[in-house]
């Protein structure tokens, strides 16, 4: 039996290039999303070393927000969340 907390950090990124409508950003995000989690069995740590990425103290070296999904029972979530 194991006990934790679990996660899978997934690095998306959103193009806000030509100031898009809300709807366009979301639509963006929605394709970003959906990409990225046909890749998410590659661990965050494996892809900041394979990009040669300094790690740094007190900061991430790919993202500046991060964004926790929930289904309604409570466990997170991936992509049915975004179809």
């Amino acid at each position: 039996e194991v006990i934790g907390y679990f996660s899978t950090t997934l690095v998306l990124r959103a193009e806000l290039a030509g100031d898009p409508s809300f709807g366009e950003l979301l639509r963006r995000v929605r394709r970003s999303a959906l990409a990225g989690f046909a890749h998410d069995r590659v661990p965050f740590e494996r892809l900041i070393d394979a990009l040669g990425i300094e790690r740094r103290l007190g900061s991430s070296p790919l993202f500046q927000t991060l964004l926790t999904v929930h289904t309604q029972d409570g466990s997170t979530s991936g992509e049915r969340q975004f179809a």
